[in-house]
């Protein structure tokens, strides 16, 4: 399965055993480091400064933060040159991209500068096989990293080069499929959005005029889940947590479940109804979704419970307002806390949205209904194309492609 801890070799291409070398023996690494925040003169130069967060896919070509020569001179960073392996080493462990610009990199990564004897793509895929396996070696009890000693034992299924070259290259096809799908569905999120700013305008100046009241003014309460743990139990009903609330809709997939009584009690102070929006308020705060089930389930206290007064507001018009522009940059400016952002019920109650007339709201509602369909049909792409990929991934280094 290309667990890096294996010994030997594996089973190639008629009866070919590839030997398993040492990662420390095939690459030269290199670290990095962060410029001097109090000094303006590191920042914002010509040089690409990349950190885990611009580790957002197999390839790295640009970063969100650029430093200038005196800043790469006087850090403990360094230039990599593109084409090298740079491997996520605290936070986001397994995260792995080749870049494909010259870059320098933070502490919290490091870059591989391949030898004659590997292939930087067949690296890309063997670390990519074994992310999971890299974040459960991660030590530590807020942050968890990996040791360079670590990372120079792990063992690589090495094949010849040619042979490295057409797995690498049967992967990079496989790659470029899942990114497209990718694409298209952030390309049909973002008409999400674009769609809301045409029918309504930006906040900051409301063009169209419409009214703009308080959420509180158009739902009949707006509370929280439980406060207290309940006692969980093997099976029975769902309890949600934040990570539950994703894409607009309520996952059910739940590790947590609660006796039925439990439920009957926490039910009673709030009761679940089809057409309540959910929010999120702490950690990943700012996502929606609408209730469209009747099946019973709980959930924590992190999460906000909103119930939509149908004389004022259209259901899923108001759940996609809360995920609009305008609600993400006033849940921005109230998040407090530096470990996890938070926003408090009451502040929540006072955010301003746009309330349009009901006409209007439907024909928005029908108009996102039409681009959800779109987005679903490329998440199920997206899905299987994944799937594809990993297949391949688990094969490439089992000798089976």
């Amino acid at each position: 399965m290309g667990d890096c801890r294996g010994v030997g070799g594996v089973e190639g291409d008629g009866g070919m055993r590839y030997l398993f070398v040492p990662l420390g023996g095939l690459v030269t690494i290199l670290g990095g480091g962060t410029p001097s925040r109090k000094n303006d003169a590191y920042w914002g130069g010509s040089i690409p400064w990349a950190t885990v967060k611009d580790l957002k896919g197999t390839s790295l070509s640009g970063t969100q933060e650029t430093i200038t020569p005196e800043g790469l001179r006087d850090s403990a960073s360094n230039l990599i040159p593109a084409g090298s392996v740079i491997v996520a080493t605290r936070m986001g462990l397994g995260k792995v991209a080749i870049n494909t610009i010259d870059v320098t990199i933070n502490q919290d990564l490091k870059a591989f500068l391949c030898s004659a004897d590997i292939e930087p793509r067949y690296l890309l895929y063997f670390l990519l096989v074994n992310a999971s396996h890299l974040d459960s070696m991660g030590k530590g009890a807020t942050v968890k990293g990996i040791t360079l000693d670590v990372l120079k034992d792990l063992l690589v299924p090495l094949p010849p080069l040619p042979e490295q070259k057409r797995i690498a290259a049967i992967l990079d096809k496989a790659d470029s499929i899942r990114r497209k799908r990718q694409e298209a569905v952030r390309q049909t999120e973002e008409l999400l959005r674009s769609a809301f700013l045409e029918m309504f305008g930006d906040q900051a100046e409301n063009p169209k005029g419409w009214e703009v009241v308080k959420l509180k003014k158009c739902c009949k309460r707006i509370t929280d889940g439980t406060h207290q743990p309940p006692g969980f139990t093997n099976v029975g009903v769902p309890f949600l947590f934040v990570s539950n609330v994703i894409n607009g809709q309520l996952d059910f997939t739940s590790t947590k479940f609660i006796s039925h009584d439990t439920f009957q009690e926490l039910n009673r102070r709030c009761p679940v109804e089809i057409g309540d929006v959910l929010y999120t308020t702490v950690g990943s705060y700012g996502n929606a979704a609408i209730v469209e089930t009747g099946r019973p389930f709980s959930f924590q206290r992190h999460i906000a419970h909103i119930k939509p007064d149908n004389n004022k507001v259209v259901e899923k018009y108001l759940v996609a307002t809360m995920q609009s522009p305008m609600v993400k940059k006033q849940a921005d400016m109230q998040a407090r806390g530096v470990a996890q952002k938070t926003l408090n019920l009451s502040e929540l109650k006072d955010f301003e949205i746009y309330l349009p007339p009901r006409k209007i709201q439907q024909q928005f509602v029908e108009q996102r209904e039409r681009i959800l369909k779109i987005t679903r049909h490329y998440q199920d792409c997206l899905y299987q194309t994944d799937t594809l990929f990993n297949s391949l991934l688990q094969r490439a280094f089992m000798g089976e492609l």
